[in-house]
């Protein structure tokens, strides 16, 4: 179920870019005639990619590349991640996407119907950009209402990712909104004054403190998993100095032309680094392979004093370490028993262990 819903990002992520694609080419077909918008993409980025129907565009691959990493970082990179985390950034990223999905069916739809019946409609209205953001930004009104009541009843991290998402997408309209009033007054358009470029600024400064925040939490995550795991220690520190770089290099150094280039690169970085994380895990026959020389050590030590011993270190075993921390071995009933396992149900999602008394192996996943 869960890689299902990592499945969803890339798929509503890409939708959003070709639902916007096909609107916009059922928008000239008539509607054009009655409604004519300044701009029909919202998003200064992509403005001009879908007027030239760029079916493929490299700048919005990456960005489809970099959440979708993200999202399997989630679900299998880092076991310290709270599911509260992860149900905030799937709630932001499915909900978020699934209202501009709804927005672009809605406007086919509605480009459909005008097609089949162009009597329906007669004169010529000009919608600025500066409208048509604020009829977007106002629509998300009517799909935040029903989420706040639903957060009032149910207090899920999902829920709350979703709210938070729907607030962004409001303040990002703000900040495309303030952008188009500065370029409207540098043109000299007396229709283009509009509020401070502060607003725009303080959201701005705000969104780069909450990322770098973001980056600070992941990244102490990652390391709080290299407590529990130092054979994967290696990994994350490439894989997350990859990603220091890749950051640094693209605020700091990298010209604008290069940096699609510098994202996918991390990008790269992230996708190796998780799939040899997961490549990389030792299979449940390997455990079992590697607690059975512990068992026969310890029967052997049982042979030879007719009972368990009470601690390993003066049996002189040594317990070795896995990816899934270190074995634990316990004596019950005064050295008559013994119960050795390793994993954690709360970190790993597993936990293999062995009981002296059926002398088998069992695992709880």
């Amino acid at each position: 179920m869960k890689y299902f819903i990592v499945a969803l990002v890339p798929i509503l992520m890409l939708c959003d870019y070709y639902l916007t694609i096909l609107g916009f080419i059922l928008y000239k077909r008539h509607y054009s005639r009655h409604f004519k918008f300044e701009e029909y993409e919202l998003n200064p980025l992509f403005q001009s990619s879908i007027k030239k129907h760029k079916w493929f565009n490299l700048r919005h691959m990456a960005s489809v590349a970099l959440v979708t990493i993200c999202a399997v970082f989630m679900v299998s990179g880092a076991k310290s991640i709270a599911n509260g985390v992860e149900g905030f950034f799937f709630g932001w990223i499915l909900v978020t996407f699934s209202a501009i999905i709804g927005k672009h069916l809605t406007n086919i739809l509605l480009f459909l119907h005008a097609l089949k019946h162009p009597d329906e409609i007669s004169g010529e209205i000009y919608l600025n950009y500066r409208f048509q953001l604020r009829v977007s930004q106002y629509s998300i009104v009517g799909i935040l209402c029903p989420f706040i009541v639903l957060l009032l009843f149910n207090q899920t991290s999902f829920i709350w990712g979703g709210v938070a998402g729907l607030i962004f997408l409001w303040l990002i309209h703000s900040c495309w909104l303030d952008k188009y009033n500065r370029k409207t007054r540098r043109e000299g358009d007396i229709c283009g004054k509009g509020k401070p470029a502060i607003i725009s600024r303080f959201i701005k400064i705000f969104f780069i403190i909450l990322g770098w925040l973001i980056v600070i939490v992941v990244l102490s995550l990652a390391m709080i998993d290299v407590l529990y795991d130092r054979h994967k220690a290696l990994i994350i520190l490439s894989v997350f100095g990859g990603i220091v770089i890749a950051i640094i290099a693209v605020i700091f150094f990298v010209p604008r032309g290069f940096r699609v280039i510098t994202v996918l690169a991390f990008s790269f970085i992230i996708s190796t680094g998780t799939l040899l994380y997961e490549e990389l895990a030792p299979t449940y026959d390997d455990l079992k392979a590697q607690g059975k020389i512990l068992v026969d050590e310890i029967e052997q030590y049982h042979a030879q004093n007719n009972r368990y011993p009470y601690s390993l270190d003066k049996a002189d075993i040594i317990l070795p370490n896995t990816r899934y921390g270190r074995w634990v071995y316990e004596a019950e009933n005064d050295g008559g028993e013994f119960y050795l396992h390793v994993g954690d149900y709360n970190l790993d999602f597993f936990e293999l262990w062995w009981y002296s008394t059926d002398d088998k192996w069992h695992l709880d996943e």
